[in-house]
Parts: C-alpha cells; sequence; structure tokens
C-alpha cells in the first residue's frame, strides 16, 4: 500500500471517529434543560407553576356562581361581592352560597400562599420547589373543579328550596387554566426527569445505551397505544352522557304531536327547566359520570407525560371506568324504552276493568313511545376495551420497564469488597482494581481504584445482570496480588490484628482478650452476635479484622419493616422475566465465587426487626453439614441466552440454588433500646455473643500504618481445627461447669448439647491464641460462660444479687460476679 493510501486511510478513520464522538456528544433539549447550570432557569419554572393556582382563585373570585331569579329580575352571583349580598337584606339565603364559596376560596388561597413561601424559602432546594409545585396545582385543580360543580349544580339547589328559577352563568377558564398548567408542568418534570437520565448515561457502555434507547423507542410505543385506547374509550363514554340518552315522542291516532330528546348537555345547560326530581337526579348522575371519566382521563395524560410508574394502571382504570359509564347510561336509555311498554299493558288492563272496548280506547287516546340509542355507545366502548385486552400493551410496558430497570442496574459498576492495604478505613464496594505489576515490592502496594466493569458476552436474554457482571469482575478480582501472611498462627493472628488497628487510620484499640475472642466466636459458628450500646466498636471490629487480613466485610443495613427473607435475598418479578438480588445476596453470591477470601457479612443493627423473621432460614442452615447449606433463591431455574445457546451463572447450582460457602461468616450487631427487639434465646443459642458494654477506646502513641496481610479462609479454618485438635479441654471434667447449673438452676437456665459444643470449640480456640496454660483456659471458660449462660439472668428476677454474686465470687469467676451486681432492678 502506497504512503498516500495510507495517509488517505488514516484521516477517513480519523474524520470517522470525529463523526463518531460528535454523534454520541450531541446533546438534546432535556439534556440541556437537565443541566446543573440551568437549576435556577427551572427553580423559577417551579415557581411560576406554584402561582398558577393564585391565578385562578382570583378569576373565580370575580366569576359569576349562577344568575338568581329575585324581585322579577337576574342577579349574578359572585363571590366578589359577597358583602353587598349580606348588606341587602333581599338576597336572603342566597348570600350565604356566595359566603361560603368565598371562605373555602380564601381557605385554598391562604395555603396556596404557604406552598409560595415555601418555595421561596428552600429556593435551593429543587426537589422541596418541586414538591411544592406539586401541591400547589393539586389543591388549584381540586378547588376549580368544586367550583365549576358549585356553579352546575347550584340553580338546582336554589329551585328545589325557594321555588325561584335559576340560570348557569359559570366561566370555566379557571378551570380550563389550571388544567392546562397541570398538563404543561407534568410534561416539564417528564423532560427534566429524561434528561437527567440521559446526562447520567454511562458513555462507555454503547451497546448497552443502544439496547436502552431501543427499550425506551418500544415503551414510547405500548404509551402511546396505551394512551389512543383510554382517548377513545374516554371520547366514547362523553360523547354518551353528553348526547341523546332517550326520546320522546308522543302521538294521537298515529299522527305525531311532538318530540322530546333527553341529552346530558341540555341537562346540565338548562337545569332551571328541570322541573321533577327525576331529571335533577338524572343532571347530578350524569354530571358525576361525566366528572369521573375526565378527571380520569386528564389524570392518565398527566401520568403520561411526567412518565409515572402509575400510567398503566390509571389508564387501565379509565378505560373500565368509561366503559362502566357508558353502560350505565345505556341501561338507563334501554330500562325507560321497556318500561314503556309495561304502562301500556299495565293501562288496557286498567281499563279492560271498566269496558270490553279497551283496545279501540287506548288506539282513540295519545300515546307516547320511548327510543335510545345510547346503548349503542356502550357497545362501541366494549369494543374499545376488548381490544385493549386483547392487546395488553399495559402489560408490555411493564415489561418493558422491568427491562429498562434490569438494564440500569447492569450498567451501573457493580461492587468487589476488597479491604485496602494502603489505606487504613475500608473501601467501598466498587473502589477496588487490580494493579497491573511484576514486581515482589510493587504487588505489596494495593490501590483502591474501581473495577471496570466487563461484559465479554452480549447476552440477548440476561434476566439476571447483576450476576453477570459479578461473573465478569470475579477473574479480575482473583489476580489480585496481597502480602501473604507467612506462616500463620493464632498468637501472631491476634497480635498483628491488635497492631494493625492500633496503628489503622482510625486508631482503634482492642485488646488481645478481645480479639482472641472474636477468632474464638468465628471457629465455634458462623454466626457473631456483637451487641451493646453505640459507639463501642461493634461495627469497626469485623471492619478492622477484614482489612488487616485482606478480607472481605459487606454491610447489610437491617430495615425494621424487613419480615420475611425476600427482603434479604431479592425477588423474582413474574412480568419481567427479572431477578434483583439484594445487597445480601450479592455479597453471597461473590463470595462463593472468591471461596479463598475470608468474608464477613455483618447484618448492622440486626434486631430493628425481629431477626427470625428475615433470617430464620440461614439459622437452620447453619444446623446442616457445610456440603448442604444451600439456599433456593427461586421457583424456577434462571439462565442467560446468548446465540440460542443456554449459558449458567457461576454461582448457581441448577440456575435457582445458591451454596452458604465455608469463607462466609454472619456477623450481627445490635442495639439495646427501646426501638429493637429482644434477641431470642434460639438465636442466642446457634451464635456466639459478644457484649461491648465501654465505649471504644483511642489510641494516644501509635506508629506508621501496617500493611495488610493476606490469609486465605481455609487456611483460618486449619489454624482452627488444629487448635480443637491439638488442645485438651472438655467441658464434664470441670467441676466448675457443674456448680454454675447449680446456681443458674432456680432461675431454669440450663444449656443443651449444641451449646456445650460451642463452648468446647470456644475454649480451645481462645486458649490457642495464647501460650497454652490453665490460667488460660478458666478465662477462656469464664468468657464463654458469661456470653452463653450467665447473661441470660438480665431477664430473670433476682430476689439477692448480692448473695448470688458472692457464690460466683467463691468460683473465682469474677467477670460474672462483677456482671450480676450491675443487673438492673427493672
Amino acid at each position: 500500500m502506497s504512503e498516500k493510501n495510507k495517509q488517505d486511510l488514516r484521516e477517513e478513520s480519523v474524520a470517522t471517529g470525529e463523526q463518531g464522538t460528535a454523534s454520541e456528544n450531541k446533546i438534546t433539549f432535556s439534556q440541556r434543560l437537565s443541566a446543573p447550570e440551568r437549576e435556577n432557569v427551572r427553580k423559577c419554572i417551579h415557581f411560576l407553576f406554584t402561582l398558577v393556582p393564585i391565578l385562578s382563585i382570583l378569576i373565580e373570585i370575580f366569576s359569576p356562581i349562577c344568575d338568581v331569579y329575585i324581585t322579577k329580575s337576574y342577579y349574578t352571583l359572585r363571590p366578589s361581592e359577597t358583602i353587598e349580598y349580606i348588606n341587602d337584606k333581599k338576597f336572603g339565603s342566597y348570600a350565604y352560597l356566595s359566603i361560603a364559596v368565598l371562605l373555602v376560596l380564601i381557605v385554598c388561597a391562604v395555603i396556596i400562599f404557604a406552598m409560595i413561601i415555601r418555595s421561596l424559602l428552600s429556593f435551593r432546594n429543587e426537589t422541596k420547589m418541586i414538591r411544592s409545585a406539586k401541591i400547589s396545582l393539586t389543591l388549584g385543580a381540586i378547588i376549580t373543579v368544586l367550583y365549576s360543580s358549585v356553579g352546575l349544580f347550584a340553580p338546582m339547589i336554589i329551585y328545589t328550596a325557594g321555588g325561584n328559577p335559576s340560570k348557569v352563568n359559570i366561566s370555566f377558564t379557571a378551570l380550563i387554566l389550571t388544567v392546562l398548567a397541570v398538563v404543561v408542568y407534568a410534561a416539564f418534570i417528564g423532560m427534566v426527569s429524561i434528561g437527567q437520565q440521559q446526562s447520567d448515561e454511562n458513555v462507555f457502555e454503547k451497546k448497552a445505551r443502544e439496547r436502552r434507547e431501543n427499550l425506551f423507542s418500544a415503551l414510547r410505543y405500548r404509551k402511546i397505544e396505551l394512551t389512543v385506547y383510554v382517548v377513545c374509550s374516554a371520547a366514547v363514554a362523553i360523547v354518551a352522557l353528553l348526547s341523546n340518552i332517550i326520546t320522546i315522542s308522543i302521538r294521537s291516532n298515529s299522527i305525531s304531536i311532538s318530540n322530546h330528546s333527553v341529552t346530558g348537555i341540555s341537562l346540565l345547560q338548562n337545569p332551571e327547566q328541570l322541573t321533577t326530581v327525576g331529571e335533577r337526579m338524572l343532571a347530578f348522575f350524569v354530571f358525576a359520570l361525566l366528572l369521573a371519566c375526565a378527571t380520569l382521563a386528564v389524570m392518565s395524560i398527566i401520568s403520561l407525560f411526567s412518565r409515572s410508574v402509575f400510567f398503566s394502571k390509571i389508564a387501565i382504570a379509565t378505560a373500565v371506568v368509561c366503559t362502566l359509564s357508558s353502560m350505565l347510561v345505556g341501561l338507563f336509555g334501554r330500562y325507560y324504552s321497556i318500561v314503556q311498554n309495561m304502562n301500556i299493558e299495565t293501562i288496557r288492563y286498567v281499563i279492560s276493568q271498566y269496558s270490553t272496548r279497551a283496545n279501540e280506547i287506548i288506539e282513540e287516546i295519545i300515546q307516547y313511545e320511548v327510543k335510545s340509542t345510547s346503548i349503542w355507545w356502550f357497545v362501541i366502548c366494549l369494543g374499545i376495551l376488548v381490544i385493549l385486552f386483547f392487546r395488553r400493551p399495559y402489560s408490555k410496558i411493564i415489561e418493558i420497564e422491568g427491562q429498562i430497570a434490569a438494564e440500569d442496574a447492569s450498567m451501573l459498576p457493580q461492587t468487589v469488597e476488597i479491604s485496602s492495604i494502603s489505606g487504613g478505613a475500608l473501601a467501598p464496594e466498587d473502589a477496588f482494581e487490580e494493579e497491573n505489576s511484576a514486581t515482589e515490592e510493587e504487588s505489596a502496594e494495593y490501590l483502591e481504584a474501581p473495577l471496570e466493569p466487563v461484559s465479554p458476552i452480549d447476552f440477548e436474554y440476561d434476566p439476571c445482570p447483576v450476576f453477570s457482571q459479578i461473573d465478569a469482575e470475579v477473574a479480575a478480582l482473583k489476580e489480585s496480588r496481597d502480602i501473604l501472611f507467612e506462616e500463620p498462627t493464632l498468637p501472631r493472628l491476634v497480635d498483628f490484628i491488635v497492631q494493625y488497628a492500633r496503628n489503622s487510620k482510625n486508631h482503634l484499640f482492642y485488646t488481645h482478650e478481645t480479639i482472641a475472642a472474636f477468632l474464638a466466636g468465628l471457629g465455634s459458628t458462623r454466626l457473631s452476635i456483637l451487641q451493646g450500646m453505640s459507639g463501642t466498636g461493634k461495627t469497626s471490629l469485623p471492619k478492622i479484622v477484614a482489612e488487616a487480613l485482606c478480607s472481605v466485610c459487606d454491610i447489610i443495613e437491617v430495615e425494621s419493616s424487613w419480615r420475611d427473607k425476600n427482603e434479604l435475598l431479592g425477588y423474582y418479578n413474574e412480568f419481567s422475566k427479572m431477578y434483583t438480588p439484594k445487597k445480601f445476596t450479592r455479597a453471597l453470591y461473590r463470595a462463593g465465587l472468591c471461596s479463598d477470601r475470608i468474608t464477613f457479612i455483618v447484618l448492622d443493627e440486626m434486631n430493628l426487626s425481629r431477626i427470625e423473621y428475615y433470617f430464620s432460614d440461614f439459622l437452620s442452615l447453619m444446623e446442616n453439614d457445610p456440603d448442604k447449606r444451600e439456599l433456593r433463591l427461586i421457583n424456577l431455574s434462571i439462565s442467560r441466552t446468548h446465540e440460542g445457546e443456554q449459558i449458567p451463572y457461576r454461582g448457581l447450582r441448577r440456575g435457582h440454588t445458591l451454596k452458604v460457602p465455608a469463607n462466609v461468616w454472619f456477623i450481627g450487631t445490635a442495639n439495646r433500646d427501646e426501638s429493637t427487639y429482644d434477641i431470642s434465646d434460639k438465636v442466642y443459642d446457634r451464635a456466639h455473643t459478644m457484649n461491648f458494654d465501654k465505649r471504644a477506646t483511642k489510641m494516644q502513641y501509635f506508629s506508621e500504618e501496617l500493611p495488610a496481610r493476606y490469609i486465605s479462609a481455609d487456611e483460618l479454618i486449619r489454624l482452627f481445627d488444629e487448635a480443637k485438635s491439638n488442645v485438651t479441654f472438655e467441658l464434664d471434667q470441670y467441676p466448675i461447669v457443674v456448680e454454675v447449673e447449680k446456681l443458674l438452676e432456680p432461675y431454669n437456665i440450663s444449656f443443651g448439647n449444641r451449646v456445650a459444643m460451642q463452648m468446647e470449640s470456644f475454649v480451645k480456640i481462645y486458649a490457642s491464641c495464647f501460650a497454652v496454660n490453665e490460667s488460660i483456659i478458666k478465662d477462656g471458660l469464664e468468657t464463654i460462660l458469661l456470653s452463653k449462660v450467665v447473661r441470660k439472668l438480665e431477664l430473670k428476677r433476682i430476689d439477692d444479687k448480692d448473695a448470688l454474686a458472692a457464690e460466683f465470687d467463691k468460683l473465682h469467676l469474677t467477670k460474672c460476679s462483677e456482671f450480676i451486681r450491675g443487673i438492673k432492678e427493672d
């Protein structure tokens, strides 16, 4: 290839790249509107829409309510002239109507003024300004609808009460203005939200962005389709309510005398001509249905423009209500047609009782006929509803929205929690990246950097993109290099963690006994509970241990509303066919793929909700053998599809089951106050408990930060197993245990085989953390007796604490005796 051709090729490539970049960087109007520098413009728009209801109320104050007939003349009632009506006695009871309307308008104006003041005071907070504008517009819409309703029905009420005719003379200016403002503001909010979504889009995921745009295009089409059905249903229902309901034809001897049509619009326009109770009831009936259909239709349009998540539900409700409204009008007209024939038969029967010429007499008298075609409007509306349910655009909208949500989740950087070596505190989940280094010195420095999302395969169908993202990231995670903990032993491990915590960024102080008790708890059971008041270092303990050992520490914030395991695990959407795992499930899934790393899953403030509600399955799982600790997430099997081939998720068994790996320990922190639940004995018996009764102490003297050292989960478990086999300790051989059982027997406190096995494992591992001797074994025994057995006295009534404490002193269990003396009387 010649140099000229090469140069042309390079220029063409550069031009193509610039063109692609320009197309990708094209800024839409929504993005410009939602840009940070346009924030003040948006705030001014929010404030202007907050003012619109005040303008509507001013219009209503000077607009007529209706015309009333007094002393052979018509007078127009206006709220602005209320004082004149009160002073002029001729208005009488009509003045009360004007007073009531004026008071309602004043109250609403005060509330809206409060929203305006709130909007001004919170000018720095756009969210509060949006809330104020929405409240103001909603209140304005309600008051304008009520004002219009009063104007329509006031003439009927006045005529019924006083017998004087009145006329409708209401202005719909305020109502139209407010409804238009609500619709325009909804469209404005929708444009801003779309612009923010486009601005926050991940530019590195071009294919994902294209898929997202295609999904939005499909969603837009389905929403337009559903809107067309709704608008057609509303239009047909409104026409049915305002058009001809019944037609009454009067004739005599086959000669037509007159035809009288009852239409919805005539009932609402001329209430003064409604002389019977039935006509006025029919007018109210038509107005109520008309108001319901129009309101729901406007709400559907508003929810469409504002991109509300409730659009589908509102649209379906609108179509159903419009169909029911047209059905009621149709049945009303059909009913009168049937009753007309029944009336003729009744008249025929009555006349036949007095004369044999019944048929001839009936032919000679005036006859009437009632016809109604309103039932056909119902047939049309029902047909639209049938097409709507056959096409089912609402279910497709829900499915597409679920796919968009899953696409958004897959575009977010997923989290891999590795403790930082160069830093003192734990870094966030997405704060780590493999450092490409070849030398041993460089491998000692572990940089905190985001791990770029990797998506080597573009799946046609992926029911759980989060799992796919973790699958792609784990390969990079496993290649991360750490300083190994050479020739680890439990005493060296305890001493290193104590020194690391002291010299860490937060300069935490933990005694050797505290760290030894924590490690011994890990070796005796899979669940540890760290309880005590706030600020005592409960959460910091597992975090600093994980940081020191290059391990993983996931913090799961427990919420008081949790009632079942789905709050912990996640849920499967039947419409979108997508599974959304919660943070707990993501941590468990990642731990299974990184089985060599120690993983702490910390349930922070775990007793904000009852532990048995959401954690009972895991309490049962811990009773099983390690190979049988499996948890079924969903009732069906899920897998990804690529080029027609089913690709399973690496961390799932049979496409639905998650194994609880051996490198995972569950740690719960618990506060003890009136906002939390008591922890039951069922949980205590399966857990190792550590109590933090004093505030955490910070070190005043410390040296430079120490680099973290990596130890694998298998190595730590091996240290635990060696301690259990090397240390000789059997609970039954210590008379002190029997004496404690005797002392606690009056309080109905004892322990079973499960607790006894945990106590033996704890003492053996605790003693192995120091130079094993009888004194250390007794110290470990007292520690576990206090946390597992003696502490249950807190919930018992003790008549003589000093006497009981003295008995424990005789056994040289000073920690237990001090605890008993500190128990509160209540």
